[in-house]
């Protein structure tokens, strides 16, 4: 039986391989992301943080912005970087249980900490 890897075939491996992005995050909770960046972070200052860095991350996943190559933006990274997948912004294809922001409201495949 021969498989053809064009066409649809390399859609949906395309759409698995972007799905499966998602599920090597750490999952972790906002207040114990922000005490975890406290605390590598000494000089950042917890309002800035919360209120502008990762609330202006969360409403923007929240409201369907993506990356400028169409990816789902990383919270924990576009906090800090711009709003940016976990490849644009890091140059690494994918996580490697890097933490991203478990969000209440949302059905998340990642894992949990």
């Amino acid at each position: 039986m021969h498989t053809s890897t064009s066409g649809m075939g390399e859609f949906s491996l395309s759409v698995l391989a972007k799905a499966r992005v998602k599920t090597d995050f750490t999952s972790i909770n906002l207040c114990d992301y922000v005490e975890l960046h406290l605390g590598a972070n000494p000089g950042t200052k917890r309002v800035e943080l919360t209120q502008q860095q990762l609330e202006f991350a969360i409403n923007a996943h929240r409201n369907g912005i993506r990356c400028q190559c169409g990816a789902p933006i990383w919270i924990v990274g576009s906090s800090q970087a711009g709003l940016g997948c976990f490849a644009c912004i890091t140059g690494q294809a994918v996580p490697d249980h890097d933490y991203e922001i478990a969000l209440a409201d949302e059905v998340t495949t990642t894992r949990p900490t």
